[in-house]
């Protein structure tokens, strides 16, 4: 009988864990950091989110940084409108951030969708810029600190730019999927997303989860 329990109990765990598991996040999936890290990072990236500017974009790039911090850092990060006194992640477009921060020495002009993450300094506070040259390229950035971040790497003293090669971001290409005994499914799950306000976004098929799961990554 307690054997029977056991079994029982054990099935129970990998239901759950099948579930909690879905897949469905992919490369959002924000995984907890051991405690050595996410307290070295939280000490380094402080414990706020500044957003200067108020797009649709950019307020979802705010959020993402939230989400990121909450599942990789276990903290949720305070959000404000102007630059604090004690540090923390500001981002926004590159001329925005400058004025904020006139003595951090970021970059005015960043061509194309690039952005820039750079470690500021003013006083003993310390300032993780994310910088876009557009509202995209500041949502591009975000991800690139969050992989950062997600990769355990050092985000102390950052100093770099990036400019996107390709000027359209897309995201899933799937085509006809393979299932576990080889045979092929005739499931077309997702054409292609753009990542540009005003690209067409085609879906053929059904993906699993319904529509909302491939619109998820947009």
């Amino acid at each position: 009988m307690r054997s029977r329990r056991l079994g029982l109990l054990f099935a129970c765990m990998i239901a759950f864990s099948l579930h909690a598991e879905s897949g469905s996040n992919a490369w959002l999936r924000y995984q907890s950091l051991p405690a050595r890290v996410s307290e070295a990072d939280v000490q380094g990236l402080g414990d706020s989110v500044a957003l200067l500017g108020s797009s649709e974009v950019l307020l979802a790039a705010r959020d993402e940084v939230s989400r990121g911090f909450r599942g990789m850092l276990g903290r949720i990060p305070r959000h404000d409108s102007a630059v604090p006194a004690a540090g923390g992640v500001v981002i926004g477009r590159p001329r925005d951030v400058a004025e904020a921060l006139p003595s951090g020495g970021v970059e005015a002009s960043v061509p194309g969708d690039g952005f820039l993450i750079k470690t500021v300094r003013r006083g003993s506070a310390r300032y993780t810029v994310v910088a876009g040259a557009t509202d995209h390229g500041v949502l591009y950035g975000v991800f690139a600190l969050l992989r950062k971040i997600a990769l355990e790497q050092p985000i102390h003293a950052l100093d770099e730019k990036q400019v996107p090669y390709a000027p359209i971001r897309w995201v899933n290409h799937w085509d006809t999927t393979q299932k576990i005994d080889g045979t092929s499914s005739s499931l077309r799950i997702v054409t292609g997303v753009a990542l540009k306000p005003g690209d067409e976004i085609r879906i053929e098929g059904s993906p699993d989860g319904g529509e909302s799961a491939a619109l998820d990554y947009i």
